[in-house]
Protein backbone atom coordinates (compact mmCIF):
# COMPACT_ATOMS: atom_id res chain seq x y z
CA UNK A 1 0.00 0.00 0.00
CA UNK A 2 3.25 2.56 0.66
CA UNK A 3 5.44 1.54 -1.93
CA UNK A 4 4.31 4.59 -4.51
CA UNK A 5 4.16 7.32 -1.60
CA UNK A 6 6.93 5.59 0.23
CA UNK A 7 8.92 5.32 -2.97
CA UNK A 8 9.60 1.77 -2.76
CA UNK A 9 11.06 -1.04 -5.30
CA UNK A 10 10.13 -3.84 -6.82
CA UNK A 11 13.00 -5.83 -4.29
CA UNK A 12 11.61 -3.79 -1.43
CA UNK A 13 7.31 -4.90 -2.18
CA UNK A 14 8.85 -8.04 -2.50
CA UNK A 15 10.71 -8.23 0.53
CA UNK A 16 7.34 -6.95 2.02
CA UNK A 17 4.77 -9.44 0.38
CA UNK A 18 7.06 -12.66 1.08
CA UNK A 19 7.09 -11.74 5.26
CA UNK A 20 3.78 -10.94 5.13
CA UNK A 21 2.78 -14.03 3.53
CA UNK A 22 5.37 -15.90 6.12
CA UNK A 23 3.85 -14.31 9.10
CA UNK A 24 0.11 -14.78 7.71
CA UNK A 25 0.54 -18.41 7.61
CA UNK A 26 2.30 -18.65 10.82
CA UNK A 27 -0.57 -17.04 12.21
CA UNK A 28 -2.53 -19.81 11.12
CA UNK A 29 -1.21 -22.38 12.85
CA UNK A 30 0.43 -20.43 15.71
CA UNK A 31 -2.35 -18.19 16.85
CA UNK A 32 -5.08 -20.47 17.27
CA UNK A 33 -2.90 -22.66 19.55
CA UNK A 34 -2.09 -19.84 22.12
CA UNK A 35 -5.62 -18.86 22.57
CA UNK A 36 -6.78 -21.16 25.13
CA UNK A 37 -3.20 -20.62 27.40
CA UNK A 38 -4.11 -16.82 26.59
CA UNK A 39 -7.68 -17.57 27.45
CA UNK A 40 -9.25 -15.62 25.06
CA UNK A 41 -13.02 -16.44 24.20
CA UNK A 42 -13.95 -16.38 20.27
CA UNK A 43 -15.12 -13.07 20.63
CA UNK A 44 -11.54 -11.64 22.07
CA UNK A 45 -9.63 -14.58 19.93
CA UNK A 46 -10.83 -12.10 16.82
CA UNK A 47 -10.53 -9.10 17.81
CA UNK A 48 -6.32 -10.79 18.30
CA UNK A 49 -6.82 -12.17 15.05
CA UNK A 50 -8.17 -9.02 13.24
CA UNK A 51 -6.24 -6.91 15.24
CA UNK A 52 -2.96 -8.82 14.41
CA UNK A 53 -2.90 -10.51 10.92
CA UNK A 54 -1.52 -8.39 7.91
CA UNK A 55 -3.22 -10.24 5.31
CA UNK A 56 -7.29 -10.45 4.75
CA UNK A 57 -7.17 -14.38 3.30
CA UNK A 58 -5.07 -15.51 6.53
CA UNK A 59 -7.03 -13.42 8.80
CA UNK A 60 -9.89 -15.71 7.78
CA UNK A 61 -8.13 -18.52 7.55
CA UNK A 62 -6.76 -18.14 10.85
CA UNK A 63 -10.28 -17.03 12.76
CA UNK A 64 -12.18 -19.52 11.17
CA UNK A 65 -10.41 -22.35 13.17
CA UNK A 66 -12.21 -20.74 15.86
CA UNK A 67 -15.46 -20.95 15.68
CA UNK A 68 -17.64 -17.69 16.85
CA UNK A 69 -14.53 -15.72 16.16
CA UNK A 70 -14.66 -15.04 11.99
CA UNK A 71 -17.00 -12.40 12.10
CA UNK A 72 -15.36 -10.10 15.02
CA UNK A 73 -12.10 -10.99 13.10
CA UNK A 74 -13.12 -9.43 9.62
CA UNK A 75 -14.59 -6.33 11.20
CA UNK A 76 -11.57 -5.30 13.07
CA UNK A 77 -9.47 -6.76 10.22
CA UNK A 78 -11.36 -4.26 7.59
CA UNK A 79 -11.44 -1.23 10.04
CA UNK A 80 -7.38 -2.28 9.66
CA UNK A 81 -7.72 -1.89 6.82
CA UNK A 82 -10.23 1.54 6.49
CA UNK A 83 -7.46 2.89 8.38
CA UNK A 84 -4.70 2.69 5.80
CA UNK A 85 -6.53 5.16 3.59
CA UNK A 86 -5.23 8.21 6.45
CA UNK A 87 -2.05 6.51 6.89
CA UNK A 88 -0.91 6.69 2.87
CA UNK A 89 -2.71 10.00 2.71
CA UNK A 90 -0.25 11.59 5.35
CA UNK A 91 2.74 9.93 4.33
CA UNK A 92 2.56 11.38 0.91
CA UNK A 93 1.40 14.60 2.55
CA UNK A 94 4.32 14.40 4.10
CA UNK A 95 6.63 13.00 1.10
CA UNK A 96 4.79 16.22 -1.12
CA UNK A 97 6.19 18.56 1.37
CA UNK A 98 9.65 17.29 1.91
CA UNK A 99 9.78 16.74 -2.37
CA UNK A 100 11.90 19.31 -4.67
CA UNK A 101 9.44 21.37 -6.74
CA UNK A 102 8.81 19.76 -10.13
CA UNK A 103 10.36 16.34 -9.12
CA UNK A 104 8.03 13.08 -8.70
CA UNK A 105 5.46 13.88 -5.81
CA UNK A 106 3.44 11.02 -4.70
CA UNK A 107 -0.15 11.32 -4.89
CA UNK A 108 -2.24 11.74 -1.84
CA UNK A 109 -4.12 8.78 -2.15
CA UNK A 110 -3.32 5.83 -4.68
CA UNK A 111 -6.22 4.42 -7.00
CA UNK A 112 -6.49 1.72 -5.13
CA UNK A 113 -7.66 3.24 -1.39
CA UNK A 114 -9.53 5.24 -3.53
CA UNK A 115 -11.59 2.47 -4.93
CA UNK A 116 -12.17 0.66 -1.63
CA UNK A 117 -13.31 3.54 0.08
CA UNK A 118 -16.02 4.07 -2.70
CA UNK A 119 -16.84 0.15 -2.65
CA UNK A 120 -17.47 0.71 1.19
CA UNK A 121 -19.24 3.57 0.79
CA UNK A 122 -22.20 2.13 -2.03
CA UNK A 123 -21.91 -1.01 -0.59
CA UNK A 124 -23.04 0.43 2.89
CA UNK A 125 -26.07 2.36 1.02
CA UNK A 126 -28.23 -0.71 0.58
CA UNK A 127 -29.27 0.37 -2.33
CA UNK A 128 -27.04 -2.57 -4.54
CA UNK A 129 -29.37 -5.78 -4.80
CA UNK A 130 -28.40 -8.92 -2.40
CA UNK A 131 -28.63 -10.58 -6.35
CA UNK A 132 -25.20 -8.46 -7.02
CA UNK A 133 -24.13 -8.27 -3.52
CA UNK A 134 -24.01 -12.42 -4.21
CA UNK A 135 -22.34 -12.31 -6.95
CA UNK A 136 -20.05 -9.64 -6.23
CA UNK A 137 -18.91 -11.83 -3.18
CA UNK A 138 -17.86 -14.86 -5.54
CA UNK A 139 -16.19 -12.53 -7.57
CA UNK A 140 -14.53 -11.67 -4.71
CA UNK A 141 -13.11 -14.98 -3.29
CA UNK A 142 -12.11 -16.08 -7.16
CA UNK A 143 -9.77 -12.68 -6.84
CA UNK A 144 -8.67 -13.22 -3.31
CA UNK A 145 -7.42 -16.87 -4.27
CA UNK A 146 -5.78 -15.37 -7.42
CA UNK A 147 -4.64 -12.15 -5.68
CA UNK A 148 -2.31 -15.20 -3.24
CA UNK A 149 -0.95 -17.41 -5.95
CA UNK A 150 0.10 -14.56 -7.65
CA UNK A 151 1.95 -13.39 -4.32
CA UNK A 152 2.96 -16.81 -4.08
CA UNK A 153 4.11 -17.37 -7.64
CA UNK A 154 5.70 -13.54 -7.59
CA UNK A 155 8.01 -14.25 -4.57
CA UNK A 156 11.97 -14.45 -6.20
CA UNK A 157 13.65 -16.81 -3.72
CA UNK A 158 17.01 -15.53 -5.36
CA UNK A 159 15.64 -12.07 -4.48
CA UNK A 160 14.88 -13.23 -0.65
CA UNK A 161 18.31 -14.67 -0.20
CA UNK A 162 19.97 -11.21 -1.18
CA UNK A 163 18.07 -9.63 1.60
CA UNK A 164 19.08 -12.15 3.87
CA UNK A 165 18.42 -13.00 7.61
CA UNK A 166 18.32 -9.72 8.51
CA UNK A 167 14.79 -9.05 6.51
CA UNK A 168 13.78 -12.39 8.32
CA UNK A 169 14.80 -11.31 11.41
CA UNK A 170 12.46 -7.92 11.01
CA UNK A 171 9.57 -9.50 9.73
CA UNK A 172 9.18 -12.24 12.90
CA UNK A 173 10.15 -9.48 15.12
CA UNK A 174 7.33 -7.02 13.65
CA UNK A 175 4.98 -9.82 13.54
CA UNK A 176 5.71 -11.09 17.17
CA UNK A 177 5.37 -7.05 18.64
CA UNK A 178 2.47 -6.54 16.07
CA UNK A 179 0.54 -9.62 17.91
CA UNK A 180 1.69 -8.55 21.43
CA UNK A 181 0.31 -5.25 21.11
CA UNK A 182 -2.80 -6.26 19.52
CA UNK A 183 -3.25 -9.25 22.63
CA UNK A 184 -2.24 -6.58 25.40
CA UNK A 185 -5.15 -4.33 23.53
CA UNK A 186 -7.93 -6.67 24.19
CA UNK A 187 -6.54 -7.67 27.81
CA UNK A 188 -6.71 -3.83 28.28
CA UNK A 189 -9.81 -2.43 26.37
CA UNK A 190 -11.41 -5.72 25.83
CA UNK A 191 -12.96 -7.43 22.81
Amino acid sequence: AMKEVAGGDEEDTATAIALVTLCGTLAIVVLPALRQPLGLDPTAFGTWVGASVHDVGQTVATASRVPGALTTAIVVKLSRVVLLAPLVAGVALVRRRSAAVGAGRPTVLPLFVVGFLLTIGVASTGVVPAGVLAVAKVVQEVLLVAALVGLGTGIHLAMLRRTGARALALGLASWVLVATVAYAGVRVFGA
